[in-house]
């Protein structure tokens, strides 16, 4: 089911109905951390709630920064978060999504041990998750990864298409405004030099 599709929204959807049967989930969340810009890509969210993400980018301080770039590297954990309010990076992501005061469980998500992104469950209150919690969503991080990767890759060709769209109808437009101001530069003097030289081949036929 993870596979079918390339909506990830509805990838997410399914994963976290699946994932209910065994730990608290009241939303789950995909993305990335871009060390560059210090920022937080939550790309999909999934939630009973009919609430969106309060952002969809978040820019980390950066005195914070520093541990998600560190996460990036822990592809083979799951952390978890019984207490936000010790841990300002994730009490900081927590506010971002909508859960203020909540639990939480993380884990990077990477192929060919290139860092893909993470994937991340939050339950309302404290003490909301074990080891054995960690350890059921380990199972789905290679189909995350996956799933994740594929996501971006067809949201990038989206992105591109949309791009040569718009200057291609930018093109259109240039054409018509230097139609309307009487032609473009060059195609006059262009067409008389090819009227010269049939007026003097003319004469020879």
């Amino acid at each position: 089911a993870i596979y079918s599709s390339l909506d990830i929204d509805l990838i997410l959807s399914r994963c976290k109905r699946l994932l209910e049967e065994y730990f608290p989930i009241d939303r789950m969340v995909m993305g990335f951390f871009d060390p560059e810009e210090n920022a937080l890509h939550n790309v999909s969210s999934a939630s009973d709630r009919k609430s969106f993400l309060n952002e969809r980018i978040v820019f980390v301080p950066r005195e914070v920064a520093g541990v998600f770039s560190k996460r990036r590297k822990l592809t083979d954990q799951v952390v978890i978060s019984n207490h936000p309010d010790d841990e300002p990076e994730i009490a900081h992501w927590l506010r971002s999504v909508g859960h203020p005061a909540a639990s939480g469980m993380s884990m990077q998500l990477s192929l060919d041990k290139e860092y893909i992104g993470f994937v991340s469950v939050v339950a309302k209150g404290w003490n909301r998750y074990i080891e054995e919690h960690a350890q059921r969503f380990q199972f789905l991080r290679g189909p995350l990864a996956m799933a994740l990767s594929n996501a971006l890759k067809h949201q990038e060709l989206l992105g591109n298409k949309e791009k040569i769209e718009e200057e291609n109808n930018f093109l259109n437009r240039e054409i018509r405004r230097l139609s309307g101001e009487g032609g473009i530069i060059g195609l006059d003097s262009g067409m008389k030099t090819v009227k010269k030289l049939v007026q003097q081949v003319a004469p020879k036929n």
